[in-house]
Formats: structure tokens, sequence, C-alpha cells
């Protein structure tokens, strides 16, 4: 009995939405990367009490990078890496830097 129930349980709720709903730096990345295009075909972009032209640019742009970084950071951590840390090598291939470490 207690196997037939996990072939056929239920899905974890909100699993699924999670992984199709945007995340809050993906919708900012969006909102910056629509800023950007409009104003660089002329618009003008109104962002909360502000109204962005061409002479706004490079502050969008800059924020696009940052919300880029975001993006880039929640996805490196759902695939379980993190974007903070990079691998260490302790295999013993002769790195004499590390030498001094050893006791």
């Amino acid at each position: 009995m207690g196997t037939e129930h996990a072939h056929h349980s239920p899905p974890v709720a909100g699993c699924e939405a999670a992984e199709r709903m945007p995340t809050t730096a993906q919708t900012m990345l969006q909102t910056y990367l629509d800023a950007e295009a409009k104003i660089l075909r002329g618009q003008s972009v109104r962002m909360g009490e502000r109204m962005l032209t061409l002479a706004d640019l490079s502050m969008v742009q800059d924020g696009r990078r940052e919300w880029e970084a975001k993006v880039k950071a929640e996805a490196a951590g759902a695939q379980g890496q993190s974007s903070l840390f990079a691998l260490a090598d302790f295999s013993g291939g002769g790195h004499s830097h590390c030498e001094g470490f050893r006791r």
C-alpha cells in the first residue's frame, strides 16, 4: 500500500509554478531591457516618478548590468553553483604556491 502512494503522489504545491514564474531579478532585468530598447529608439520611459530619455541611457545600462548579474547568480545558485566562490584543486598537481600551507 505504501509503494502505491509513492507512485501516485501529487506534485509538491508550487514547484511547477515556481519554475515558470520569473524571479524579481528576472522581472527587473526585463524592465531595464525594455527601457534600454525604448530609449535607443528615441522614446522616453517612465520608471517610477522619473521620465528617462537618451541622456539617462548610461544609468539604464548600469541598472541592466546589475540585474543581469543577479539573474546569473540566481541561475548559478539554482544549479548548485556559487557565483561567489571558485572550486579549489587539491589534487597535488605540483602547485608550488601552495607549498607554504602544507604541514
